[in-house]
């Protein structure tokens, strides 16, 4: 079982058409925290890189977004209108065990087994 999160001091405002986590990356920011930390207070997922808001997104199930939704002292609702990526038909399985989960996926990016394919000078990210 997971801690309970408060808000956090510092809440940027939403910008029009922002990504999650670009939100996420300028929510850690702004409060002296890596992404990385930031994201191990939403949950668990397959990494704790860095996330670069450029190339990729976050997708969180229903008991991550609401642990997001708290950091960011915002009610959920506001944070679906806000984050499009935090909607209903994009939330992640809650699984057997109800725990907060989180994945980020490169924008422009296909993963086949182990091995990504990147377009011609896209950087690498590293991250799930």
């Amino acid at each position: 079982m997971r801690e309970h999160v408060r808000a956090l001091p510092l809440r940027p405002r939403f910008l029009a058409g922002e990504s999650t986590g670009s939100y996420v990356t300028r929510l850690a920011s702004r409060n002296g925290l890596t992404v990385g930390r930031l994201l191990d207070s939403v949950g668990e997922g397959l990494s704790a890189a860095e996330v670069d808001p450029r190339y990729t997104e976050l997708y969180v199930n229903r008991a991550a977004r609401e642990r997001l939704a708290a950091l960011a002292g915002s009610p959920v609702e506001e944070l679906v209108r806000a984050l499009p990526s935090l909607g209903e038909e994009h939330l992640l399985s809650d699984g057997k065990s109800g725990q907060p989960l989180w994945r980020c996926r490169g924008v422009g990016i296909w993963c086949g087994g182990a091995r990504c394919v990147l377009p011609r000078g896209m950087p690498v990210i590293p991250c799930g």
